[in-house]
């Protein structure tokens, strides 16, 4: 091109170099091509994902809606809030009086049975 034109050493060279430049951005337009690709492909993965975990989500609390809690109580190891929770729970609904049969009964005890209602009988 300006070889053509100009023809001397520094016009040959600079065509060389114009020609490696344009090479150079063929390879890096090729490759970012490439990973534009992969980006977008994991973005559908993404998106798909999102959509199937909203879906389960959804499944799960429909079913938690749809069915009561159990009345019968079961708490593993480490559920320890969740025992007291319900103590506490059951010792604000009684009406009438609470029987409590206990071989060591502690200061957290009356802790808890101090949550009762002023009007409900405690029997230790």
């Amino acid at each position: 091109m300006l070889s053509a034109v100009l023809r001397s050493d520094v016009a040959i060279r600079v065509s060389i170099r114009i020609m490696d430049t344009f090479v150079e951005m063929r390879k890096y337009m090729a490759n970012t091509s490439l990973l534009y690709e992969r980006l977008n492909a994991i973005e559908v993965r993404q998106i798909n994902y999102q959509t199937e975990t909203d879906e389960r989500f959804e499944r799960v609390f429909a079913y938690i809606s749809e069915h009561e809690e159990s009345s019968q109580k079961i708490f593993f190891d480490g559920q320890i809030y969740d025992a007291f929770s319900l103590i506490v729970s059951l010792i604000q609904k009684a009406e009438k009086e609470i029987n409590l049969i206990d071989g060591y009964v502690d200061v957290g005890t009356l802790n808890l049975l101090s949550k009762k209602k002023s009007d409900v009988a405690v029997t230790v």
